[in-house]
């Protein structure tokens, strides 16, 4: 039998209270939470979901680039 998982919320407090799905978590090297977004512009969203593509690739980069802890 597996142990059970510590609630979201307990282990990530910066989820308390949150109510949207998706909901995506960008973590640093470190295991710090850098950002958290909410929600989702799917492609019939036109350029609302490029927009967030390309600032969840900058994202990703820009964390990509953090020094090896």
């Amino acid at each position: 039998m597996r142990a059970a998982q510590p609630a979201a919320a307990e282990t990530l407090p910066q989820l308390h209270g949150f109510t949207s799905f998706p909901t995506t978590v960008f973590l640093g090297r470190d295991g710090r939470v850098r950002r958290v977004h909410a929600g989702f512009y799917g492609p019939a969203m036109g350029q609302q979901h490029d927009r967030l593509v390309m600032d969840m690739e900058r994202e990703i980069e820009r964390l990509l680039q953090e020094p090896a802890r």
